[in-house]
């Protein structure tokens, strides 16, 4: 058989068979029989869609072949990136880990930034949710909440212990006003004034610390202020250090 495709097809083939009975003579003949065009043309479809098919299928791949390069080159951009984050917070998460404070420093530290030259002689620092500036000047109780009210915060309010003992250890210049002043309220019948300690955020004295045999029964225009101890005493005039306290978040 010739292997040579380009050669017409041949479209017969040549049969030889014998006949005979008993051992006779026997008649031989050539029968030509012809392949229908139809089914050889159907064989070449075949093969041809065979050989369609099979490129098709390649062609899906190899297009398929550049998303999955792109998608992982993608997700090994996005592992370095997360990697470079990672080591650039690392000395910042430490140091907050190390210091839940230090946060609370910096922000206190820009609240001391903010204030003019005259007005930042006093220090500003920070515990959970508060700022507290401890002054080195001295002023009346009266003049110590303006100045307070003038950089966006209050005179000292305590209403726990925890925060008490946080505001004993900042070591404050000397005796400091708090935000504790005696408040005058309605008369009962006998028609006498009567006073209650009242914090400036109208709030009521729910804790305190009063030095050991001093008179906590308010009385007019007094203003309670804290020792070098943190033990709480009063006053109705002079001058003496203050602290503010500011909320930051």
């Amino acid at each position: 058989m010739s292997c040579n495709i380009y050669e017409e097809p041949k479209w017969t083939t040549d049969v030889r068979y014998s006949k005979g009975e008993d051992g006779g003579e026997r008649e031989e003949r050539l029968v030509a029989i012809y392949e229908r065009a139809d089914t050889l043309t159907t064989h070449h479809e075949c093969l041809t869609h065979d050989r369609a098919c099979t490129g098709n299928s390649v062609g899906a791949a190899e297009r398929r072949n550049p998303f999955k390069a792109a998608a992982l080159t993608l997700a090994v951009l996005c592992l370095l990136l997360l990697a470079g984050i990672a080591v650039l917070l690392k000395p910042y998460i430490s140091d907050i880990l190390k210091n839940p404070s230090s946060d609370k420093q910096s922000r206190c530290q820009q609240e001391k930034n903010n204030q003019t030259k005259e007005e930042s002689t006093g220090e500003w620092v920070g515990i959970r949710h508060y700022c507290y500036y401890k002054s080195v000047e001295m002023k009346t109780w009266t003049e110590s909440r303006r100045d307070c009210e003038s950089r966006g915060a209050r005179l000292l309010v305590l209403q726990n212990k925890e925060e008490h003992d946080f505001v004993k250890s900042l070591r404050i210049s000397g005796a400091s006003w708090i935000g504790l002043q005696s408040v005058k309220i309605e008369p009962h019948k006998d028609w006498l004034d009567k006073w209650e300690w009242r914090w400036v955020d109208d709030s009521g004295l729910t804790y305190h610390s009063w030095l050991k045999d001093v008179s906590t029964i308010p009385t007019e225009e007094t203003k309670a202020y804290m020792d070098l101890d943190g033990n709480w005493n009063h006053d109705n005039n002079g001058s003496k250090h203050w602290i503010c306290e500011k909320r930051i978040c």
